[in-house]
């Protein structure tokens, strides 16, 4: 099967999207550090005989084209980085930086976590159709962001799961009425820093 942009379906010029975003990595010093992730079953939160160690700086995904990625990729990546940072360390004003930037910070996480859905090595459980509906600029129908903050740990921990038990909600945006072209749920959590993500279907 010919290799195509997992976005906007084309086979020309494909290039290897970082996972998790260079600046991130610098931010807390992990471009050489190892990490594991681990899946969860979405019906009874056992984990599942599958798991992935490898470098921070060579998790990358080589099914985004390079128009994407430096196009409109790039530009929310821009957009996301100045707040992303003082919410992912908590600062005093995280909440209302939070509320006051909802659908652009619900678009980084959504994008991170589709690009992060395609990289893992286990069944693609988030179908292509919802690339193709968010690089037309709106979060797929159906789909709802969950943030949370958590304040015991200093020090940044990425994971991905095919589902979580984290119920700590602090600000949620729910997007139009259920239209999805999946009969498959899927949940998608990370951990950046003290901020807790959950994509949901």
């Amino acid at each position: 099967m010919k290799r195509k942009c997992i976005f906007c379906d084309s086979s020309k010029s494909l290039s290897n999207e970082h996972i998790f975003p260079v600046w991130l990595l610098n931010e807390y010093g992990l471009t050489n550090e190892m990490f594991a992730g681990h899946y969860v079953n979405i019906d009874t939160f056992e984990p599942v005989n599958k798991s992935r160690t490898m470098n921070y700086n060579n998790f990358k995904n080589g099914l985004v084209c390079r128009e994407c990625n430096n196009g409109w990729m790039s530009e929310l990546e821009s957009k996301a980085i100045p707040i992303l940072k003082p919410i992912m360390s908590l600062a005093p004003d995280s909440l209302a930086i939070l509320v006051g930037n909802q659908q652009l910070l619900s678009k980084w996480i959504y994008k991170t976590a589709y690009v992060l859905s395609y990289g893992a090595n286990y069944r693609k459980i988030v179908p292509l159709a919802h690339g193709r509906e968010f690089m037309m600029g709106s979060i797929p129908s159906g789909v709802s962001i969950d943030v949370g903050f958590i304040n015991t740990l200093d020090y940044l921990v990425l994971q991905y799961h095919l589902t979580s038990k984290c119920n700590v909600v602090t600000a949620r945006d729910k997007f139009s009425e259920y239209n999805s072209v999946s009969n498959e749920p899927y949940i998608i959590t990370l951990k950046l820093n003290k901020l807790l993500v959950r994509v949901n279907l």
